[in-house]
């Protein structure tokens, strides 16, 4: 499974507008091939960070949604609110044997 955690830098109205494009996306991504989940990540003391954890089966089907018109699209309705580009990291999740 590859994860995808991703950052937004958003105006105070962007942090706002936030969750409800972030349901706009999982109602999007639920069509998508290889789409495992979507989270959204928040600082336990209440920041008011816009981080948001995707979740896809492989690196092939991460790709495809990322080159996909829904993807730039979705992309999109955030770039009047964005201050400085989003930060992407992308990690392989293992299962540890305990």
């Amino acid at each position: 499974m590859i994860l995808v955690c991703i950052e937004h830098f958003l105006s105070a109205e962007g942090r706002h507008y936030f969750p409800r494009w972030l349901q706009h996306v999982a109602k999007i991504l639920r069509k998508q091939p290889g789409f495992q989940g979507i989270r959204r990540l928040k600082e336990v003391q209440g920041g008011e960070e816009c981080i948001w954890l995707l979740e896809f089966s492989d690196l092939t089907q991460l790709e495809c949604w990322l080159n996909s018109e829904a993807y730039a699209e979705a992309i999109s309705l955030l770039e009047s609110y964005t201050l400085k580009p989003p930060n992407f990291s992308r990690y392989y999740f293992e299962h540890l044997t305990v």
